[in-house]
């Protein structure tokens, strides 16, 4: 009776915290109607945890974001591996991810399209990229899926204050991006305001008016420093996994380890059978694979955003480049094979 008191009060007075805090004291109520007083008593502490999921100011969003990857880059890089800033993306060795998740969802979509779809089918050594909409937290993934369709070093700026543009570069093996800016720095001077970062990724701030002088010095500096034959797309794999090797147990092993630059995760590498195939999340493909009679679902993310043949949604066998993962749903874990390239 106090709770359902205490929810009309909240909608009346349009409160959605007041709301939420009577959620949390109806589910503690339920909770110990269910298991008894006394048995409630010891989920006290994880009944508590719910207040931290209040929601808040909304204007304070962009501030707790920004603390929340100021906090997970320091730990990061305490932790060992190396770990670049941008506003809200933080990158590592082994991956780019966003502190605000789905909220920019589809401003990243929107912006990843309009990159994919002006990009050249014989670019230079480089790609350097702007477009005025685009927002500084996006353009490091931008510029990830630029380098993995044309297999090039790539660098995306977005608008900054002050008529500066800040960009976000991602390398492709073998090639280390922040002595590529270094170098740049020092044969031009001035040219770039500030950069930092690490092999594979780096971020950098230059005047909006030297964007053009930019991507020719940097365009000239790879071209120099990246071989012809480096820039062709080589799959390194571990050769074929044995199928009593197929296991959540082996899944779980290879998660568990610490993999980056210059120290993969296995890459292994088989023909299957497609039994099924759709689409999901707009843009990966969901597999039933069958090799020497077992099967395996299989998921290859970002799959129609690929050259072909990947956009092709036709095909009943494939040569995959595949790492094993580990699959949880409702509870339920088991292993799944990741493409990440097939043919």
């Amino acid at each position: 009776m106090l709770a359902s008191f205490g929810w009309l009060l909240a909608s009346l007075a349009n409160s959605q915290t007041g709301q939420w805090l009577t959620l949390i004291l109806v589910i503690g109520l339920v909770v110990a109607s269910v298991v008894g007083y006394r048995s409630a008593g010891g989920l006290v502490v994880s009944l508590a945890l719910l207040i931290f999921a209040l929601p808040v100011w909304e204007p304070l969003n962009p501030y707790l974001q920004q603390l929340t990857a100021h906090a997970v880059t320091v730990l990061l890089n305490l932790a060992g591996p190396p770990a670049l800033l941008e506003g809200t993306l933080i990158s590592v060795p082994a991956g780019t991810f966003d502190v605000r998740m789905k909220m920019a969802a589809q401003h990243h979509r929107e912006s990843m399209s309009a990159a994919l779809d002006g990009l050249s089918e014989s670019p230079g050594a480089t790609v350097t990229m702007f477009q005025p909409g685009w927002h500084q937290g996006v353009v490091g993934l931008i510029a990830s899926r630029v380098r993995e369709r044309v297999h090039r070093p790539a660098i995306c700026f977005a608008k900054a204050n002050g008529g500066e543009l800040r960009g976000s570069g991602r390398s492709i093996p073998g090639f280390h991006l922040r002595d590529a800016l270094d170098l740049v720095a020092k044969r031009a001077p001035g040219l770039i305001l500030k950069f930092g970062g690490h092999a594979q990724a780096a971020g950098l701030t230059i005047v909006a008016a030297d964007y053009e002088r930019f991507a020719a010095a940097f365009e000239s500096t790879v071209e120099e420093l990246l071989p012809p034959e480096a820039r062709l797309r080589t799959i390194e794999t571990d050769g074929s996994l044995d199928a009593p090797h197929f296991t959540l147990d082996v899944a779980r092993l290879l998660e568990a380890q610490i993999w980056g630059q210059g120290f993969p995760q296995p890459l292994f590498c088989d023909t299957f059978a497609v039994e099924q195939q759709r689409v999901v999340g707009e843009r990966h493909l969901k597999l039933l694979l069958k090799k020497e009679g077992r099967r395996y679902e299989a998921m290859c993310f970002n799959a129609l955003e690929r050259e072909a043949p990947e956009r092709d949604a036709h095909f009943t066998k494939i040569r995959a480049a595949y790492r094993l993962a580990v699959n949880e749903f409702n509870g339920l874990k088991n292993v799944q094979i990741n493409v990440e390239h097939f043919e």
